[in-house]
């Protein structure tokens, strides 16, 4: 198999910055105070909650643990039978805020080609499933791409298909599916680096680079674009977390805030990181010492969420009007709409009390400092533009039907799939399975013949919830043999009857969509269906 070149940017789906308003355009915070103020300023926070500084904590190769452990500890949960509360910090306005972690994630094995994440695949034990990922994104843990596992050598494929594959198995979890934009670069290799930036990535991390390494002062110069930061391995249990985060901690004075990473392999074995007791222990001492316990002055969360916010407050404009005794704040600027967190933390001075603040227009605000002439307002919002499927599937496409190579139609064929079944869907498939020289999954080119005799069959009613009916109108006694895949391929079901009427239950699946194939006799019939909730 040949090498593929860099994906150029002309055709990659993941180099597109659009720029906008970022839904900023109607936003607004109204303050009134009590009188007139003869002098008032207000400006961004360097970190989001006017925090001291950020750290964030990343385990790669998709470890079991930081589900069962890392989540569940510090999201609150129960660990090993036992129940804990999770950790947290504040956002400075009375409201917890727990602490959150990132999963370098693999979708599957390149040379194997075996899936990872299957919840009941042979690594389910071992590595976080489909559900567990949902589940921590929804909670705002991040999913960085790690590429695909025995891929050396193939960089921008591994980049570009591991991005498509996670966001085709993770439509359930967001609008779109995850679009990472966090590159972990595998075993510090720095070439992945080009391949992740060309595909619109922001960050590279890599340990041992300089930047970033152990922290960095967010509020110094330092360059946004194209960014390769480095980050501390927490190898074994000899390593000390806690003094790390002290160091960032001290650090953190006279106007300076620190970011740093840590990683590690493990939450649970101390030979690779740490076991869980380790654990434990360091993050109950930065909750007691930094958290909503202590000073209450640590952003514990992603690096995507410290760097978007970075990154947005880059472009954000910040604009006052005061008449009489009301301070209107409105926003404005030329924002990227690709990020995943939208947001922004003002610092209000004045010389005058605050009477009330009335904010409009945002997914989640919080305020302090009523009766008094300083208050923290917290605002985020929904500035994120999802690019049409129908968009990436066709750059993909297209550059297979140029290139006819078998890697471009791998992730193509991720694409087309996250496509609503329907006419566009059927052409993107009908030029990919008219295209020489590769392979494509069996299924994919079975499905939207329309030479097939429907008439044999029907299948009621679909979308579905609960059971889908199967009904056989040519009333033939011969076997039928029934099976059902996921989109990727696998068998989920198969049973033999010679009924005329089917019943399907499917109470059990996951939402989305599955491929129905039904033999009888000599014939062969295949048909999609969707599960709803």
């Amino acid at each position: 198999m040949k090498k593929l070149l860099v994906l150029l940017s002309v055709l990659s789906p993941l180099v597109s910055l659009p720029q906008g308003s970022g839904n900023i355009d109607n936003m607004q915070v109204i303050v009134t105070f009590s009188a007139v103020p003869t002098s008032f300023s207000v400006h961004k926070a360097p970190l989001r909650y006017n925090k001291d500084f950020s750290f964030n904590y990343q385990e790669d190769d998709d470890q079991k643990d930081i589900y069962t452990h890392g989540f569940k500890f510090l999201n609150g949960g129960i660990v090993e039978g036992v129940p804990y509360p999770g950790l947290s910090f504040t956002d400075g306005c009375g409201n917890d805020i727990k602490f959150k972690m990132s999963s370098s994630t693999s979708s599957f094995s390149w040379k194997y080609m075996t899936d990872l994440h299957d919840p009941n695949g042979p690594y389910a034990d071992l590595c976080t499933t489909w559900p567990e990922i949902h589940e921590m994104y929804s909670f705002g843990w991040g999913i960085t791409n790690h590429g695909l596992t025995s891929d050396t050598g193939y960089y921008d494929y591994s980049i570009a298909r591991n991005h498509s594959n996670i966001k085709r198995m993770t439509q359930q979890a967001t609008a779109g599916g995850i679009d990472m934009q966090v590159c972990v670069n595998v075993n510090g290799d720095t070439n992945y680096n080009l391949p992740a930036f060309q595909q619109g990535y922001l960050v590279c991390y890599i340990q041992g680079a300089p930047f970033g390494n152990p922290s960095f002062d967010v509020t110094s110069n330092w360059n946004p674009n194209n960014m390769i930061m480095g980050r501390t391995n927490i190898g074994s249990n000899q390593i000390n977390l806690s003094s790390i985060v002290d160091a960032m901690a001290d650090a953190s004075i006279n106007g300076a805030h620190h970011w740093g990473v840590v990683f590690t392999h493990s939450l649970t074995n101390g030979n690779y990181g740490y076991d869980f007791p380790t654990f434990r222990t360091h993050m109950n001492y930065i909750e007691n010492k930094y958290g909503k316990t202590g000073s209450d002055n640590i952003w514990m969360t992603t690096e995507e969420e410290v760097l978007d916010y970075l990154l947005v407050n880059k472009h954000l404009n910040v604009n006052t009007e005061l008449i009489e005794k009301q301070l209107k704040i409105t926003f404005s600027g030329n924002i990227p709409t690709n990020y995943r967190f939208y947001s922004t933390s003002l610092m209000l001075e004045s010389d005058a009390n605050i009477e009330s603040i009335f904010i409009t227009n945002t997914n989640y605000y919080s305020f302090n400092g009523i009766g008094t002439t300083e208050s923290l307002i917290n605002l985020s919002w929904d500035g994120k533009v999802l690019i049409p499927p129908e968009q990436t599937a066709e750059i993909w496409v297209s550059k297979t039907e140029s290139t006819h190579s078998q890697n471009d139609a791998n992730v193509a064929v991720d694409y087309v799939m996250i496509v609503p079944q329907g006419p566009d869907q059927d052409s993107f498939r009908s030029r990919l399975c008219a295209i020489q020289q590769i392979t494509l999954p069996e299924y994919f080119c079975a499905i939207g013949i329309e030479s097939i005799d429907h008439s044999e069959f029907s299948i009621y009613p679909n979308p579905a919830n609960i059971e889908l009916t199967i009904e056989f109108t040519g009333k033939t006694r011969n076997e039928k043999i029934i099976e059902v895949y996921d989109l990727t391929g696998k068998l989920l079901l198969k049973k033999v009857s010679k009924d005329d009427v089917f019943i399907l239950h499917i109470d059990g699946y996951p939402s989305g969509n599955y491929l129905l194939k039904i033999h009888t006799g000599k014939s062969s019939y295949t048909r999609i269906f969707c599960k709803t909730d």
